[in-house]
């Protein structure tokens, strides 16, 4: 029997993942995941989401000259976010972005395109007993069907600064400062022309 490449048995597991995660999203119970939170995603993630094939090479060109510079900032798609959460895989190596980027490659292939912000936000992390958008909800006591922008914008600002158990004055500036860039973001003409609007799921 030939033996599956590593990369194909990566692909195998991540494909079966997300498909869970995908049958999650029409059970019955399951909480709505507005448009207006995979448009936020979109703003402060990916910006670009609709223009490539699942990683963006400005982006990570950007994030190795101001890591060089001595200013690490990251360079990740949603597609690759998504693919490294699904495979559990955080090390900070070359060889792991490799495979993170060749996985987001197949998963912006296999899936709708419009689905995968609504499953990378159903497994993120925000933050102490947040994993995932159900946790998120009930900690920071959130309706997702009264969701404000703001609201909205303060969820993906915890993707970039996880709120701790006891979160400190710092992290909290850190939390409002990034929600109110994302916000602005939204604002921009250059971005939201580029942009569609997300249905609500469930």
């Amino acid at each position: 029997m030939r033996e599956i490449p590593p990369i194909e048995a990566d692909w195998l597991q991540v494909k079966m993942k997300i498909q869970a995660i995908q049958n999650q999203l029409h059970i019955n119970g399951t909480p709505s995941i507005p448009g207006v939170l995979q448009e936020m995603l979109v703003y402060g993630e990916d910006h670009r989401f609709f223009q490539h094939r699942g990683y963006d090479m400005r982006a990570l060109l950007r994030a190795a000259y101001r890591t060089i510079s001595g200013h690490p900032q990251g360079g990740s798609t949603i597609a690759q976010q998504l693919a490294r959460v699904v495979t559990g895989r955080f090390d900070r190596s070359i060889y792991r972005k490799l495979r993170e980027l060749r996985l987001a490659v197949r998963i912006t292939e296999s899936f709708p395109r419009e689905q995968i912000p609504a499953l990378y936000l159903m497994v993120a992390y925000f933050g102490w007993r947040m994993n995932g958008l159900v946790q998120a909800y009930h900690r920071l006591k959130l309706s997702p069907i009264e969701l404000s922008d703001e609201q909205a914008a303060g969820l993906i600002a915890r993707l970039k600064y996880p709120e701790p158990r006891m979160s400190p004055e710092s992290r909290t500036r850190q939390i409002a400062k990034r929600t109110a860039h994302i916000l602005k973001l939204r604002s921009n003409p250059a971005i939201t022309n580029s942009m569609i609007t997300f249905s609500n799921i469930n």
